[in-house]
C-alpha cells in the first residue's frame, strides 16, 4: 500500500526525483489542484531528515503530516481570479469549481477525471459543469450526499433510539428522495405531493395504511389518508 501510494521505487534516502514525484502527485489530491514548482520546493528541505535517518520514507511521513494540516487541504480554499472590467468580482478558476462540484455532489475531494477536466480546461462552459455533475450524480455516493442533505435539513438525523420502526422511518424518507431524485429523474417538487410512499409492514400499521405486498417493505398509495410527500412522513414529523 505505501508503495502504491509513493508511486516509485527510491534509489537514496535522499532521493529528490522519486520525492518530488511523490509531492507532486500527492499535493494534487490533496489540495485539488496542480502543485506549482515553489510548492513542491517547500516540502524539499524534510530529505535531510531522511538522510539523517537513512530511511525514504521518513521524509514522505513528514510530508504526509505537513500536508494534511495544511489550511489548503483542511479547508476550501477560493482565491479566484480577477474579472476583466468588474472591479472587486472574482471568477472561480478550473480547479476550485471542480472542487465545489465534487463536495457538493460527493461530498468529498474530486477524483482524477474531475480533476484532468479541470486540467484541461473542460469546466468552462454550462454543457461541460453539466457533463461531469451528471456523470457525479450517477455515482452512490451522490446518493448518500442527498440522503444526508435532507436528513439534516428536516432533522431526522437526530432520530432516537434505533428501533425497527425509526429504521423503517428513515427507509421511508430515503426510498423517495432516490426515486425522485434519481431513479424516476421526477420535478422536485414531486418530494412533496408523492401520492405513494414505501412503507413496511410496521411502518404500515402505524400509519393506518395498507399493508405492503411484503413485510420487509414496498410501496402503497396514500389512498384518502389525506397524506401526500416528504412533510407527511414521521421521520420529518
Amino acid at each position: 500500500r505505501r508503495d502504491a501510494l509513493v508511486g516509485c521505487t527510491p534509489t537514496a534516502p535522499d532521493d529528490a526525483v522519486c520525492f518530488d514525484s511523490f509531492v507532486t502527485s500527492f499535493g494534487r489530491k490533496a489540495f485539488r489542484r496542480p502543485m506549482a514548482s515553489e510548492d513542491v520546493a517547500r516540502y524539499r528541505p524534510v530529505l535531510a531528515y531522511a538522510l539523517e535517518d537513512k530511511n525514504f520514507y521518513t521524509a514522505i511521513g513528514l510530508v504526509i503530516q505537513a500536508m494534511l494540516q495544511e489550511p489548503g487541504f483542511v479547508y476550501h480554499v477560493e482565491k479566484g481570479v480577477p474579472v476583466a472590467g468588474r472591479a472587486g468580482v472574482l471568477r472561480l478558476n478550473s480547479f476550485e469549481v471542480a472542487s465545489r462540484l465534487s463536495y457538493f455532489i460527493w461530498g468529498t475531494m474530486p477524483d482524477e477525471t474531475l480533476l484532468q477536466a479541470a486540467e484541461n480546461g473542460e469546466l468552462e462552459t454550462p454543457e461541460q459543469l453539466r457533463t461531469q455533475g451528471e456523470r457525479l450524480m450517477a455515482d452512490d455516493r451522490a446518493k448518500e450526499r442527498m440522503v444526508r442533505f435532507h436528513a439534516m435539513w428536516m432533522g431526522w438525523h437526530k432520530l432516537g433510539e434505533q428501533t425497527t420502526l425509526s429504521a423503517a422511518m428513515r427507509q421511508e424518507s430515503e426510498a423517495l428522495i432516490k426515486r425522485v431524485v434519481f431513479e424516476e429523474k421526477l420535478d422536485y417538487m414531486d418530494l412533496f405531493t408523492f401520492d405513494e410512499t414505501y412503507v413496511t409492514s410496521e411502518l404500515a400499521t402505524h400509519y393506518g395504511l395498507p399493508a405492503p405486498a411484503t413485510a420487509e417493505g414496498g410501496w402503497v398509495s396514500y389512498g384518502e389518508s389525506g397524506r401526500g410527500g416528504i412533510l407527511s412522513h414521521a421521520a420529518f414529523l
